[in-house]
Formats: structure tokens, sequence, C-alpha cells
């Protein structure tokens, strides 16, 4: 109460009071106002020691702060560059999944965190992918940062990639760059889903993907087997017929599938034709 009032003002005093506190035999400090208060004492500068906000992470996971605005604190505090503990900005990411944490910024804040190296950890980068899919972070340079990731390796995961590739899907994904680093996961072997190939072979169609060695990638996979519909095969067809893809493996690749039965259509037929 007195830290509070502003009767107890200086730092060692509020630090004195702070350490003293855990060692209390009967417990009759730990109400989740008193923690709130050095909270605040956090945020207005009075606490900046690492070790002391540390602790009331602590509290935290415990669940004694479980009030939002306390975690708020906290996360602000993470974005000032006082906490920069991975573990502590781990705690702070599994609050975001139990829906304390909600905030856009906050969130955007731990995604810069894992940009600048922090957290580098699969299942924390996970947790920053599910928030994307859910709708709370929703900017392209957000999820720019998670591809970047997946490119580095730290994200091998394929269910992690194809919820990038269903952002893709949603038009939330649109930068060229992104969806060519997803192209390259198809050609390393990463993607190998139907569905995840077909959506890349649908931005084809849109005009974001334009460059020949990716969709030589999806006619790759299309020999492979790995794309047997054909409506994927058809738009390659269309490809070639645009231009895109002149190369003479290319339309041979096509002219197989023919043989194969796998293009049956007439219109695809004399599509190979017309690029033979």
């Amino acid at each position: 109460m007195l830290v509070c009032r502003g009767i107890l003002a200086i730092p060692s005093i509020v630090l004195g009071w702070f350490a003293w506190l855990p060692r209390d035999p009967v417990y009759c400090l730990w109400i989740p106002s008193t923690f709130l208060v050095l909270a605040r004492l956090a945020c207005r500068g009075i606490l900046r020691i690492p070790s002391t906000v540390w602790v009331l992470t602590r509290l935290v996971c415990r669940g004694i702060l479980s009030t939002p605005s306390t975690v708020l604190v906290l996360a602000r505090l993470v974005c000032r560059g006082i906490l920069g503990i991975p573990s502590t900005v781990l705690v702070l990411t599994r609050l975001i999944c139990r829906g304390i944490l909600r905030n856009p910024s906050t969130v955007l804040a731990l995604a810069r965190l894992v940009c600048c190296g922090i957290l580098s950890t699969p299942s924390t980068v996970l947790v920053l992918i599910r928030l994307v899919c859910r709708g709370i972070l929703s900017t392209p340079s957000t999820v720019l940062v998670l591809t970047r990731l997946v490119c580095r390796g730290i994200l091998g995961i394929p269910s992690t990639v194809l919820a990038l590739t269903r952002l893709v899907c949603r038009d939330i994904l649109r930068i060229p760059s992104t969806v060519l680093a997803l192209a390259r996961l198809v050609c390393r072997g990463i993607l190998r889903i139907p569905s995840t190939v077909l959506a890349l072979a649908r931005l084809v169609c849109r005009g974001i993907l334009g460059i020949p060695s990716t969709v030589l990638a999806l006619t790759r996979l299309v020999c492979c087997g790995i794309l047997s519909t054909p409506s994927t095969v058809l738009v390659l067809a269309r490809l070639v017929c645009c231009g895109i893809l002149s190369t003479p493996s290319t339309v041979l690749v096509l002219a197989r599938l023919v043989c194969r039965g796998i293009l049956g259509i007439p219109s695809t037929v004399l599509v190979g034709r017309r690029s033979s």
C-alpha cells in the first residue's frame, strides 16, 4: 500500500521489499494485487533489473498473476529489451495460446523477436503460425518472417509448412518471394502433399508465380506422380500456350502424360501439338 501511495518510491527500498517477499513463511503477501503493483512499478521504470522481472514471469506461470493487464506489462518489457531470455519469451508465447494475450501488437513483438534470433525453438514458432491461422497475425511482414525461418531450416515440420500454404490460398500471402520459398520447399521434398502442390499450381494460374524454374519444379512433381489430377496438368498445359513454359523438356513431359492417359482431354492434347 505504501508503494501504491508513493511513500516507497526509492528503487532500493522497493527492491529490498521484493527480495524479502518470497522469504515470508506465512506467504501473507502472495496476493495478486500486490504483484500487480510490482508489475506496474516495472512498467514505470522503477524496477529495471531482469532478475526481478524474471520472478514476476515465474509468478505468471504459477497462476498467481493471471490478469491480462499484468501479462501485457511483461510483454511491453519484452518489447523494450528488458527481457531477452528465450525462456521468458516462451512463457509469454504460452500465455498467448491460453488466450490471455490477444493484442496483435504484442504478438507482432514476439514475431520480431523470432526474426532477431532470440526465439529459435520450433515449438515457439509453431505457436506463432497457429496464431496466424487464427487471424491474430495477418500482416504480410510477420508471415514473411515465418517463411524465412522455414527456408533456414528451423521449421521443417510438414504441418507447419502446410499451414503457410493454406495462408497462401486465403490470399494472406501475396508476395512472390514468399510463394517462391514454398515452391523451393516442394523441390526439396518437404512438401509432398498433392493439395499443397495444387495450391501452388493455382497460384501459377493467377500470375503470382511466373518464374520458369518454379513451374518446371511443379512439372517435375507431375512426372514423379505427386500431381496426377487432370486440372493441375491442364494448368501446366495452358502455361505452355502462354509461352511461360517453352523448354523442350517441359513439353516432352506433357507429351508423356498424354501417352500415359493422364491427359485425355482433346483441348489439352491440342495444346501439346501446338507447343511442339
